[in-house]
């Protein structure tokens, strides 16, 4: 049943000012997690607000993407789990975390995640052949019911962002994220977004969904192609995108289309019931 989200899950920003830095932090109560987005001075005092900020609010784990020059500030308390190429306008993004909770930092299945990161990586890459029995174009507000119904049905309630509101998904798409469609006729059968970041010229390959009875038809693979086009239309450097480490399919898309894979964020979003370890991949799409 679609409903509106409750606020109380939705991620929110705090703003630290201390003397010798300043920062902007993203509180995630939903998936217990707080990340640095941004600071300015002392990047070890801005890594210790962080740290703090977390523990204050009971969270399981903190995040932050950092420049190479920063990684010394994270030593202590932080591990790294992992880069993004070029996530800084072409500068390298190292992703570091520190758990605060015991039981979050243990990997849900590493042997299988492993295993499916070594299939993914022996498949052939993608011919970019589109199947013609759909239709793509990009969504407009007028999607946002059809959208929230359908990532509902592929997720329930239990999603990272709440994507199951309709009244989310249109803020989103009015905050710069663009959802590109799958149709069959008049019928919604897929959608994937891009989550960009236009300053620092990237974009998140995200909120993937293919209705189940359109599975099987290569509709994601096509998703991800047509997005990468529109990352080039818009000016991007290079897209990126987390995939659940426990799900073949995915994985095996990102690869066949040229994405590289870079490390694992454990235990680092709810999805359907529960923590989730995604793999990190990227492909840069123009210079």
């Amino acid at each position: 049943m679609l409903k509106n989200h409750d606020q109380r899950r939705s991620p929110y920003t705090i703003r630290r000012d201390g003397e010798g830095y300043r920062s902007v932090l993203l509180a995630d109560p939903y998936n217990s997690r707080m990340k640095l987005m941004s600071h300015d001075g002392s990047t070890r005092l801005s890594a210790e607000a962080l740290l703090k900020g977390a523990k204050s609010l009971g969270y399981g784990k903190a995040i932050a993407y950092i420049r190479n020059e920063e990684r010394p500030a994270f030593k202590d308390a932080f591990v790294e789990e992992g880069k993004i190429p070029g996530f800084f306008n072409g500068v390298d993004a190292y992703c570091m975390s520190a758990y605060l909770d015991s039981t979050r930092k243990k990997p849900r299945d590493s042997e299988k995640a492993d295993k499916i990161i070594s299939m993914a990586l022996a498949k052939e890459k993608a011919g970019g052949k589109i199947n013609p029995k759909f239709s793509f174009r990009r969504a407009t507000a007028a999607d946002s019911m059809s959208l929230a119904r359908l990532y509902y049905s592929v997720f329930g309630d239990s999603y990272p962002t709440p994507l199951s509101d309709p009244g989310f998904v249109q803020d989103a798409m009015q905050s710069g994220t663009v959802f590109w469609l799958a149709t069959d006729g008049d019928t919604l059968c897929g959608a994937a977004s891009l989550d960009t970041d236009r300053e620092m010229r990237n974009a998140e390959v995200t909120d993937c969904a293919v209705d189940p009875a359109y599975r099987g038809q290569g509709l994601l693979a096509d998703l991800v192609v047509q997005l990468e086009d529109v990352g080039k239309e818009l000016g991007l450097s290079c897209l990126y995108s987390l995939s659940r480490a426990l799900l073949p399919g995915i994985n095996i898309v990102l690869s066949a289309a040229g994405y590289e894979y870079y490390g694992r964020l454990v235990n680092n979003c709810r999805i359907c019931g529960g923590y989730e370890d995604m793999n990190i991949w990227q492909k840069f799409i123009s210079g």
